[in-house]
């Protein structure tokens, strides 16, 4: 196809992502693979072109996602100088919204992830397994006081991730009702008053702002801490402090939240799942990587924007076009992962899920991700005999058609302790 062959959108990104629109939305996505391949075009609902068009490019398959992941000739930090198509309201890559490693490419990227990979090590994150597990124990010994039917959602798979960032990132739990509330509505992709949204971004960056100006003057064994007073660091301007907070405050509260409520979910409603993991505790880490594979975390990656013409799939991404990788559709890709809506703890011999993003853009946080992750399913799993959603009622494979795209909003459940 040649550049000036572009075909009409084949889908349009809706602005709302509410948890009872996403299954159409991956079986929408599903289909077009089959019909048009693995890239696809698509309308993304916000922005624009600096040349006024709307449209862009989706890439639906696995290899296609990964493409749009890391390939050097796709870049984000074009975002900060045009109305570029996006999926969140308001321009997220935009003031007040500080300066953060997420936009930006090449040599840039690289030095402050290199920083940001020293102080998130296999080492480090092995380091904080006695806090996380403290962490976990204390959110589960809270819920199992609440009594029967409480919500694990609400009262657990809630509270660990934004515990642990929290602590990662030195944030005083005394302080944490000054900024979640605006962080969980940003998180959610549902507001659409841009002055609502500006407030909410810039409550939580002057937080950040003071939070690194107090790390600079008394350090703490901390994330911030050490990248205050990383030597290596030392070029990062204050904003990109404060923007590394932010940024990794987003990363992981929301998203983890949604992955620990859905995999709780998941096993409540499936006892053979449940009775794997209390026979086999050894499945843990492939049962929290088969989880990250199936819960979707939305539809809000960011585009990519093209620095000349790229053929892709016999698709022309023109200069300046923007395409967005859907990790979603990647992971779902049967090409990749035969028979993609089961739930299989025994995978063997196919591509990794690319739930964290691919190539120089991977997240940097995926280590405390997955600890935080197994060691919550741990818990539940090691404390509870059984484990019961209490549900309307409704078809148990309707919910799981639900919950394989959407972490549950609550879940009330019932247990019997081992």
């Amino acid at each position: 196809m040649t550049p000036t062959e572009k075909p009409e959108p084949v889908f349009v990104l809706q602005a709302r992502q509410e948890a009872v629109g996403m299954v159409e939305h991956e079986e929408e996505l599903a289909r077009l693979r089959e019909e048009h391949g693995r890239i696809i075009r698509v309308t993304l609902p916000y922005g624009s072109y600096p040349f006024g068009d709307s449209d862009g490019w989706m890439a639906v398959g696995y290899e296609q996602a990964k493409f749009a992941f890391s390939d050097p000739r796709l870049v984000i930090s074009l975002h900060r100088e045009h109305d570029y198509p996006r999926s969140l309201a308001g321009g997220s890559d935009k003031p007040p919204v500080p300066i953060n490693f997420t936009v930006m490419d090449g040599p840039q990227l690289v030095a402050r992830r290199r920083v940001l990979s020293k102080h998130l090590s296999f080492k480090r994150v092995t380091a904080m397994r006695k806090s996380t597990q403290a962490i976990v124990e204390n959110a589960l010994d809270r819920f199992v006081a609440l009594g029967q039917d409480a919500d694990m959602v609400s009262e657990y798979a809630k509270r660990v991730p934004i515990a642990v960032v929290c602590h990662l990132l030195g944030v005083p739990a005394e302080e944490r009702d000054r900024f979640l509330e605006f962080a969980r509505s940003l998180s959610a992709g549902r507001l659409t008053d841009p002055e609502q949204i500006f407030a909410y971004q810039v409550h939580i960056a002057d937080y950040f702002g003071e939070l690194v100006a107090r790390r600079r003057a008394e350090p703490g064994d901390d994330l911030i801490s050490a990248l205050v007073h990383d030597t290596e660091s030392g070029d990062w301007t204050e904003d990109e402090l404060r923007g590394a907070g932010y940024a990794l405050l987003f990363a992981g509260h929301n998203a983890p939240s949604e992955i620990l409520a859905g995999s709780l979910f998941i096993l409540a409603h499936r006892p053979d799942l449940y009775a794997q993991l209390r026979e086999d505790p050894a499945l843990i880490p492939a049962a929290a990587d088969e989880f990250l594979r199936m819960l979707s975390m939305g539809t809000n990656i960011r585009a990519r924007i093209a620095t000349e013409d790229i053929e892709v799939d016999g698709m022309v991404i023109t200069k300046d076009a923007v395409i967005q990788p859907s990790t979603n559709a990647a992971n779902y890709d049967p090409a990749v992962f035969p028979d993609p809506y089961r739930v299989d703890f025994h995978r063997e011999g196919q591509g990794p899920h690319i739930r964290f993003g691919f190539g120089p853009h991977n997240c940097p946080g995926s280590l405390v991700a997955r600890l935080e992750l197994e060691l919550a399913i741990a818990a539940v799993v090691r404390r509870f005999a059984t484990l019961d959603a209490v549900e309307p009622a409704e078809a148990e494979e309707e919910w799981m058609r639900r919950i394989t795209l959407r972490g549950p909003l609550s879940m009330p459940a019932r247990w019997t302790l081992a």
